[in-house]
């Protein structure tokens, strides 16, 4: 049940259609022309969030490819770095290898000098024992 008093202030009118209105014909009229200011300011800012949204997936997008630039760059780095120690290692390793080398050539050339000397030994004995035969 509505108050008498709201009922009294309360304007009913008819619009050119034979409608009934509460508010009164310019009121109405300009409630119209800002529902559809708010239908064009929604679509407005609907499509800024549509642009942002695409603009932010841009930049995400750039954002993990950078990142995994700057990842390889690190790794490159650590290559950089790292290359006059694996190229002492392998020096060394070289040189060890080398030095096991020589030492087994001179171990071979001892041993050839060895054989040399029993061989001139026999043949000097073979001689001798030619000689006292003869």
């Amino acid at each position: 049940i509505v108050p008498a008093v709201l009922i009294m202030e309360a304007l009913i009118t008819f619009d050119d259609f034979h409608r009934i209105r509460v508010l009164e014909h310019p009121k109405y009229r300009e409630s119209e022309i800002l529902k559809q200011e708010c239908g064009q300011f929604i679509g407005k800012l609907e499509n800024f969030s549509q642009s942002t949204s695409s603009v932010v997936d841009v930049v995400a997008s750039r954002a993990k490819q950078i990142e995994a630039e700057k990842l390889k760059a690190i790794g490159k780095r650590i290559q950089v770095e790292s290359q006059p120690e694996i190229r002492r290692r392998k020096q060394r390793e070289v040189q060890a290898l080398v030095s096991e080398k020589q030492a087994e050539l001179d171990r071979y050339i001892f041993e050839y000098e060895s054989l040399v000397k029993v061989e001139l030994d026999q043949k000097v004995l073979i001689d001798k024992l030619s000689n006292n035969e003869v």
